[in-house]
């Protein structure tokens, strides 16, 4: 994947050297959002969430994207095993996912959001297809990591500090 020159290279702690071999995962799921509507809960949750992906990804070696897509996140993980399983089952207990599915669980020779702690993207917002922003569950493998590659060449990502809650 050819990268354009203002693309930033994320620092991951816990990564190898370059030529020293790494196991990485990539695990993808969709999660019905069980925020509260209304008031500034959503943005400010939102909010948190972000703000723990840019505290605790970079030192676990975790970079991916997070989207939202009417009423639910679509979410791939990618980093060391322990490390994308931990964060996973922290994801099926937390109180803000409900109906959590895994989608895909594969070992990755590549990252795809490598440059990332944690990318966000409203699929209302991205420029893909009208039926690209429903039937992530009916996709295959290629097609899930189709669309998600297509909202990162995009750049219909948010950089993490520009969501923030509201006063």
């Amino acid at each position: 994947m050819t990268r354009e020159p203002w693309r930033r290279r994320l620092r991951l702690e816990g990564t190898p050297c370059p030529g020293e071999a790494a196991v990485l995962t990539r695990l993808v799921y969709i999660s019905a959002v069980a925020i509260a509507r209304g008031q500034g809960h959503f943005r400010s949750e939102l909010a948190d969430i972000m703000a723990a992906c840019e505290r605790y990804n970079p030192r676990a070696g975790i970079t991916g994207v997070l989207v939202y897509d009417r009423g639910r996140f679509i979410q791939m993980l990618e980093g060391p095993k322990a490390a994308v399983e931990d964060i996973y089952a922290r994801i099926c207990n937390d109180t803000r996912h409900a109906e959590v599915t895994l989608l895909l669980n594969e070992p990755a020779s590549e990252r795809l959001f490598d440059d990332w702690a944690m990318a966000f993207a409203n699929a209302g917002d991205a420029p893909l297809p009208v039926k690209a922003s429903s039937g992530w569950v009916e996709l295959d493998r290629d097609g899930l990591l189709s669309r998600l590659r297509e909202i990162h060449d995009h750049q219909a990502v948010m950089n993490l500090r520009s969501i923030q809650p509201s006063p």
